[in-house]
């Protein structure tokens, strides 16, 4: 039997439409199928045989319709100040290739049909439309979205209409706030007068309440709930306007657009905002998802430095980039020392990401050198974090009765004293949750771990390092350096651990605790009191966790040999 590919003989795209219209139906294609094998049988037939299977082929591989279109992204109805320029976007896609043309209608009610033809675009993904704003009023708009396919055979168009976006032009002023995700991606934006602001759709995950003077309390975000109360905020488009801050330190505030700094000291650079003495900031910074950048601070005898010297009394910081400097040196100061804050007290501080070098003595690090009572989530610390004392963190150098969250910092974490960790150096009753450290962490004393260098009655959970890990003194650890009635809970380590005595792939040495659903896969060095998981262990119960690294310590009879394959 021969096998042909008719679609390749040439004919023109008219001629198959003719034959494509009258060979369309299922029945008419069995029928088809019965005749060209009959046909077939017959040497003498075998011409019209050919016929019936160009016919068939085409009827089984070219488009009878255009295909149907998608409107994977609808406008959204926003507010407008009068004559600033706000646009109206939709995103759609087709699956057979066909051409996109978006054309937009306004209307005078709520309503996509009727209206008037007012704007018209081809072939863009993200299709924009520029909204006129010269007259006050409430505006409504929709888009049709039409794909046009020329090798379809009978209906080459096909639309979908989209919802309708409410467009309110006002005299007064408009904010926009922008929500993010725990990697500080935007998810949603809303435009505001005052009020209270909420997300127009549900978004996932767990977000945050913010109230006047008071710290942020955990919400679920399908409930009823505020971000931030825009009556009364002052907004901040200058560096001369972030200055301002330190004149009311219980303002609330926020930035309309990202702001370089260039500090009028240039020897020492910016004066951090607020400090212990004066009680330090007691509003709210809403950063609205943009940066302050070349941020830099030389001030190395002098405590309490960073962004602001000193938050306390339910002051928060939420939706904010920092930026430093690099050839300035990033940001060195004495005691209590952090990108955000030098210290803590009673605050909050959410979605913010630094890209700054921290260097002090004792309490320094990324975000700040000391918090207490307080919570800090959904954070990055992307610099280098440095101290020549104790209490040295890639995130903060000493929590006391805090909560980290969705935190994680990717720098080098070294201290010359104890208490040094890769998000936490010490910790005293803090929950540290879904926090990770991807650089090394080095350690010139005691207690030095991958997550943190020390916990107390706390706990650690769904955290992870998987960076090289040494200390020169005693109690090192993959996830924390020494443990007490603590249970940590699904955790890892990837990167080597190196120490003196009491030396874990984990936990150098856990007391009291529990360890469940931990897993180490670095090589463990240490002199006495090395394991896998645990260096020492005084009472703690360890279930569903294993090491695959190597051991070598002066007690450990199994030196530097495998993993056993069979377990």
């Amino acid at each position: 039997m021969l096998f042909f590919r008719p679609i390749e003989i040439g004919f023109s795209a008219n001629i198959k439409k003719i034959l494509l219209s009258f060979f369309n139906e299922r029945s008419i294609r069995r029928s088809l199928q019965e005749r060209s094998q009959k046909l077939f049988a017959s040497t003498a037939n075998s011409g019209k045989a050919l016929i019936v299977l160009f016919a068939l082929t085409l009827v089984s591989c070219v488009n009878a319709n255009a295909q149907a279109v998608e409107i994977t992204t609808q406008p959204k109805s926003k507010l407008v100040q009068i004559n600033t320029q706000a646009n109206l976007s939709v995103s759609a896609n087709v699956s057979d290739g066909g051409i996109l043309l978006y054309e937009w209608y306004s209307n005078t009610v709520e309503s996509n049909v009727g209206g008037t033809l007012v704007h018209t675009t081809v072939d863009t993904p993200d299709s924009a439309f520029e909204i006129p704003s010269e007259q006050t009023g409430d505006f409504y708009y929709y888009v049709v979205v039409s794909s046009t396919n020329e090798n379809s055979t009978q209906e080459v168009y096909a639309s979908v209409t989209s919802k309708v976006a409410k467009v309110t032009v006002t005299l007064d002023e408009v904010y926009t706030i922008s929500f993010f995700d725990d990697k500080l991606n935007k998810v949603e934006e809303e435009t505001v007068l005052g009020g209270t602001i909420r997300p127009s759709s549900i978004l996932e995950g767990t977000w945050y309440a913010l109230e006047e003077s008071e710290p942020t309390e955990e919400v679920d975000v399908d409930e009823n709930i505020s971000f931030f109360e825009t009556s009364g905020v002052i907004g901040i488009s200058t560096e001369e306007d972030l200055d301002k801050i330190r004149d009311n330190l219980a303002g609330r505030y926020i930035l309309q657009n990202s702001i370089t700094v260039n500090p009028a000291d240039d020897v020492n650079g910016w004066l951090p905002i607020g400090s212990y003495a004066d009680g330090g900031f007691k509003g709210a910074l809403n950063g609205n998802g943009h940066a302050i950048k070349g941020l830099w601070i030389n001030r190395p005898n002098e405590d309490y430095i960073g962004l602001f010297g000193y938050i306390g009394g339910g002051g928060s910081i939420l939706y904010l980039g920092i930026d430093t400097d690099a050839a300035k040196g990033g940001i060195q100061g004495r005691d209590y020392v952090g990108a955000v804050a030098g210290r803590i007290r009673v605050g909050t501080i959410t979605a913010v990401r630094t890209g700054a070098d921290v260097r002090g003595r004792s309490y320094v690090g990324g975000i700040t050198g000391r918090a207490a009572g307080s919570l800090i989530t959904i954070t990055i610390s992307n610099g280098d974090i440095s101290g020549t004392g104790d209490y040295v963190g890639g995130v903060v150098g000493r929590v006391d009765i805090g909560t980290i969250t969705a935190t994680y910092s990717t720098g080098k974490i070294s201290g010359d004293g104890d208490y040094v960790g890769g998000v936490v150096g010490y910790s005293g009753e803090a929950t540290i949750t879904a926090t990770y450290s991807a650089g090394k962490v080095g350690g010139g004393g005691d207690y030095v771990g991958g997550v943190t260098g020390y916990i107390s009655i706390g706990t650690i959970t769904a955290s992870y390092s998987r960076g090289e890990i040494s200390g020169a003194g005693d109690y090192v650890g993959g996830i924390a350096g020494y443990a007490f009635l603590v249970p940590v809970t699904a955790v890892y380590t990837q990167g080597n651990v190196v120490g003196n005595n009491y030396v874990g792939g984990v936990v150098g040495s856990f007391g009291i605790g529990t360890l469940t659903a931990a897993f180490s896969y670095g090589d463990i060095l240490g002199n006495y009191f090395a394991g896998r998981l645990v260096g020492r262990n005084k009472g703690s119960i360890i279930t569903a966790s294993a090491g695959l690294g190597r051991v070598k310590a002066q007690d450990t009879l199994l030196s530097w040999l495998p993993w056993p394959s069979w377990l």
